[in-house]
């Protein structure tokens, strides 16, 4: 859409979810997109390639899946981020048990990362946006 030249790579436990990427969105293989059905919190430990950004997006209805709470979620995606790469994590925040949630993942992040700034949308959507400067 931003006719970037890049490659994509999608992971989803959800059939229809990628079923929807490939039918509204005309992603494929062809396309420079890989569509992955696989639990994304098991995928990023199975892999090793190294990406300039990574989007957790990681829901069911409104909350997070369970593996994303887990203490070692967060560093298998930062392992897997190049130098001067980003992770966008997208958390939800309408209650103080969500809100405490949003907020450790921000504190875990900043421990992992260089740089870590926070983006805030439509009211309940909090962003993190973390910069590893590293090697």
């Amino acid at each position: 859409e931003l006719g970037m030249n890049c490659h994509i790579v999608g992971v989803d436990d959800d059939p229809a979810m990628l079923e929807l990427a490939r039918n509204a969105f005309g992603w494929n293989n062809e396309s420079g997109v890989d569509l992955h059905l696989a639990d994304a919190t098991r995928w990023v430990h199975q892999h090793s390639r190294r990406f300039d950004l990574i989007v957790v997006d990681l829901f069911d209805d409104r909350r997070f899946i369970e593996g994303i709470l887990a203490p070692t979620f967060l560093q298998a995606p930062a392992k897997l981020v190049g130098s001067g790469g980003r992770i966008l994590l997208n958390t939800m925040v309408f209650d103080e048990e969500s809100r405490i949630r949003s907020t450790r993942l921000g504190q875990e992040l900043r421990l992992l990362f260089n740089q870590v700034n926070e983006a805030r949308y439509d009211g309940n959507n909090r962003v993190f946006i973390a910069l590893w400067t590293g090697t």
